[in-house]
């Protein structure tokens, strides 16, 4: 949580936001798929997800990217299209598992 217009000292380049939520999802999604847990398809776009999250963070690590709009347009919209299919996908999907389970 953030207060409207104070300077986001903690997370500048957005590690936390883009790089700590990347690697979270990367690391579930493979030792999802190593283990099938998941259905493949979910594994594959969380993987994917990961990808366009890691991607975002690209114009802190090389400077030279920073005024790379395409770029910007390009990691923004896998995070804003592919993000939400994968969140919606894991509820749904961690919904059913749990029901499954409760009446077991």
């Amino acid at each position: 949580m953030t207060v409207p217009g104070a300077p986001h000292i903690i997370d500048a380049q957005g590690w936390l936001g883009f790089g700590a939520v990347g690697l979270w999802i990367l690391v579930a999604s493979l030792l999802a798929l190593r283990g099938n847990a998941w259905p493949k398809g979910l594994a594959y776009v969380g993987i994917a997800t990961a990808f366009f999250y890691f991607l975002a963070l690209a114009p802190a690590v090389i400077p030279s990217l920073s005024g790379a709009v395409i770029f910007t347009i390009v990691a923004g919209g896998g995070g804003l299209v592919l993000a939400p299919i994968w969140f919606t996908w894991m509820g749904i999907f961690l919904r059913r598992t749990g029901s499954s389970l409760d009446s077991a």
